[in-house]
């Protein structure tokens, strides 16, 4: 390990003893990369391995497949061939296979001859024809046409839109790469300005489509140029945008829209907060609620648990404190058994603001019971929000008790 760059991930470097090994041998003469979900290295790293200015964390926030494609991808090794290039791949694998061997007898008249004579071996390749068959096909593919499918796995959208803009008719297929690409040069754009652009550029071009996925490339831009316009401060043409993606899309019984339209709704109610609309906030959550509460689908039972939290919070803020407590108790009875993290995480957002709410009446003792209920609940979890709410849950509780004294 002290001879090269050690890149550690998926590994907690907790419960077992392999982590004390590497602290013992990594020798701070060599490059030692750390990938975790967190946006800071846990303290068990923090004050120990990580030390060293030799010694990186680094957060793969959207999950350690996407960061080993992005570092795939900076290191110029990414996408593997049988993806871009599956007649290359084969023949590459094909060549690994040995010659066959065939008999070949000697042209002799004479059948006397022929009989004593002994058929002459010889090497041949039987595999030839096949193979001049997919490297013809190949070089068909590839005569006058880029390799879209390489291109956007190496995150050249620029060069996919550029051949794709100029075409006069798109089919699906085509015009599905040229959304695609459209949100991943977006995403690429550091000037906020610029992605604006660009997703109104997809839209524009892809409003009147009625093909699912190419719906979903609508919305998606729309749901991004809403969060761009936040990050800007433009917050009312942010939620000009959220409501085009439920004008829009409102009305499908298409699971992946109703998601969209979901998330628009919770993001305007979001901004309405945000602007001290509190009552317009729990407008937009009553409508959210009453459109999708009935569903059993987890995506769309992940954003009516977040309505409810957000309802309860701008109860507070109105000062509807009984209300406030209701809301939340009512994201607990729904959802508290939930196996899915993103459920968990609404439940655990409920108990924590139920726990606040409590603290700010004045009732420390059943705040500390919300607090212990937190712990019980989530302190084994290994997931890191969850643990962020123990450690914020435990913190509370040892205030309130010493409130108490």
């Amino acid at each position: 390990m002290s001879e090269s760059p050690t890149l550690f991930i998926g590994y907690s470097g907790k419960n077992d003893a392999f982590l004390p090994q590497i602290e013992e041998q990594f020798s701070d003469q060599h490059r030692l990369f750390w990938v975790d979900m967190g946006d800071q290295a846990p303290e068990h790293l923090k004050n120990k391995l990580l030390t060293s200015s030799l010694a990186h964390y680094m957060s793969c926030e959207n999950g350690s497949d996407l960061f080993l494609i992005q570092l795939a991808q900076e290191l110029c090794c990414f996408p593997p061939t049988i993806f871009v290039d599956p007649y290359q791949h084969l023949l590459d694998e094909l060549d690994e296979i040995a010659n066959y061997p065939t008999l070949e007898e000697d042209s002799i008249e004479d059948k006397k001859e022929r009989r004593v004579s002994r058929p002459s071996s010889s090497t041949q390749d039987i595999l030839l024809e096949t193979k001049n068959k997919l490297k013809e096909v190949r070089m068909q593919k590839k005569e006058g046409n880029i390799n879209i499918l390489q291109e956007y796995l190496q995150s050249d959208y620029q060069k996919i839109i550029k051949v794709l803009e100029v075409k006069q008719t798109l089919d699906h297929e085509q015009s599905l790469w040229l959304a695609r690409s459209y949100l991943g040069l977006a995403l690429q754009k550091l000037d906020k300005l610029e992605q604006i652009t660009i997703y109104e550029k997809l839209i524009h071009k892809f409003a009147d489509s009625n093909e699912l996925n190419i719906q979903e490339q609508v919305a998606k831009a729309l749901m991004g140029k809403g969060i761009t316009l936040s990050e800007l401060g433009k917050l009312e043409s942010e939620i000009d945008a959220y409501d085009e993606v439920v004008k829009n899309f409102g009305n499908s019984n298409e699971l992946i829209l109703q998601n969209k339209v979901a998330a628009a709704l919770i993001n305007k109610s979001i901004v309405l907060y945000e602007l001290e609309h509190f009552e317009k906030s729990i407008e937009i959550h009553d409508k959210l609620i009453e459109r999708f509460g009935n569903s059993s689908e987890p995506v769309l039972q992940d954003k009516i648990a977040a309505a409810l939290v957000n309802k309860g919070n701008a109860l507070f803020a109105l000062n509807e404190i009984e209300k406030s407590i209701e809301t939340y108790d009512e994201v607990i009875e729904l959802f508290g058994n939930a196996n899915e993290l993103d459920l968990q995480k609404e439940v655990s957002r409920a108990l924590l603001s139920k726990c606040f709410v409590l603290r700010e009446l004045d009732q420390l003792k059943e705040s500390i019971e919300v607090c212990d209920d937190i712990i019980a609940r989530f302190s084994n979890s290994d997931e890191h929000v969850l643990k962020e709410i123990v450690v914020e849950a435990r913190t509370w509780k040892v205030s309130a008790m010493k409130a108490m004294d």
